[in-house]
């Protein structure tokens, strides 16, 4: 028997979160119904091969390579992207907010790239556009920087944002791995793709970063701003020294202003044991937001897999069953006209994290 109020949605992309999606639904049922008086249901899901093995049940909803038998079906109020990639699951979400259908996003790189412009459609369509599990899996730092900390003036933003290179730098640390054995760990392990670049290259932590500051800071945050640099060149010499002055090293993620702009970082960083973000370890993410009135705060948690992630999705549906109608302008949107940042930042002359280690010079830099 379902609730008197029925939220139904439907799902593009039935991988790993869409199948943590379906199950954590699911298992969760009764919880979702005594504490919203709502259920949640799926009503279909759109895959590339129907008849391909998915460990998964899912005879109770429709299982179709046909994406307009989601975005027009009149029964489905939610539309939850997580096949990846920018086409077609940019034109599907346009669709969707188009037919007055909420999204639920984790596509990160989508967000960073065009979160303007569907956040101001979902604006103009009277809907939402949510997407805490494109950020840190699930450790609820979009909803903080939305909603709780807005009698607040966020002046940094810090952090491990990708799971797969904090896994490798742990393994190269704790057990004196190279970094090609490290992320042949990682791979077998399912933490790193067949083709990583994304993750060690930095893009990942990128794409992250900039969608944190568009929301947190009054000035456009482009991706094409943000200065990085992966852990390819991170070598075993380099761990063994950062061990012998006390240190880890960690991608981080920065973003703070300088000025009228805002600089955003992604790199390597010499940290030393006493920071709260040194013991994050294996496939851990951490945020430390900085503002003016709360001060320092730092969340930790796993920022990847089936079920951190569909957690993230599935508090986005409750949220939708909260508040269905948006309640402030689109969330990526700029919310003042300083365009500075399109052209790039420059590098705060402060921010010479290594240059008391011996090291190589990019690694200093």
């Amino acid at each position: 028997m379902e609730s008197a109020h029925t939220l139904y949605i439907g799902l593009l992309g039935l991988g790993t979160v869409g199948r943590g999606v379906v199950r954590s639904l699911e298992s969760n049922r009764r919880q979702i119904e005594s504490r919203t008086g709502s259920s949640i249901k799926v009503l279909g899901a759109l895959v590339r091969h129907v008849e391909k093995p998915r460990n998964l049940d899912t005879s109770a909803f429709t299982v179709t390579d046909d994406p307009q038998t989601i975005l027009v079906d009149p029964r489905i109020d939610v539309v939850v992207e997580v096949m990846g990639g920018m086409e077609p699951a940019k034109s599907y979400i346009r669709q969707a907010l188009l037919s007055r259908k909420h999204v639920v996003t984790a596509n990160k790189e989508l967000l960073a790239r065009h979160g303007d412009e569907l956040g101001e459609l979902a604006d103009r369509q009277g809907v939402r556009l949510l997407f805490e599990a494109s950020v840190a899996g699930g450790i609820p730092v979009v909803r903080m920087v939305q909603q709780y900390l807005t009698a607040n003036r966020i002046t940094s933003i810090r952090g491990i944002l990708n799971g797969t290179c904090n896994y490798i730098l742990t393994k190269m640390e704790e057990d004196g791995l190279s970094f090609a054995d490290a992320l042949q760990n990682a791979q077998r392990l399912g933490y790193a793709e067949a083709d990583p670049q994304s993750d060690v290259e930095g893009y990942d932590s990128s794409y992250k970063l900039a969608i944190l500051a568009n929301m947190a800071f009054p000035i456009k945050s482009p991706v094409s701003a943000v200065q990085r640099q992966g852990i390819t060149r991170i070598s075993e010499q380099d761990i063994r020294t950062a061990q012998s002055k006390g240190c880890v090293i960690r991608l981080i993620g920065e973003a703070a202003y300088d000025g009228l702009q805002v600089n955003l970082q992604v790199g390597p960083r010499l940290l030393p044991r006493e920071d709260a973000l040194a013991g994050v370890r294996d496939v851990f993410n951490a945020v430390t937001l900085t503002a003016d009135v709360v001060g320092d705060l730092t969340f930790i948690g796993r920022g990847a897999g089936e079920l951190p992630t569909a957690s993230a999705v599935i508090e986005d549906l409750m949220e939708v069953l909260r508040t269905p109608s948006p309640y402030w302008n689109a969330p990526l949107r700029s919310f003042g006209a300083s365009e500075a940042n399109d052209k790039g930042v420059k590098r705060d002359p402060g921010a010479a994290y290594f240059d008391n280690m011996v090291a190589p010079a990019w690694l200093r830099s």
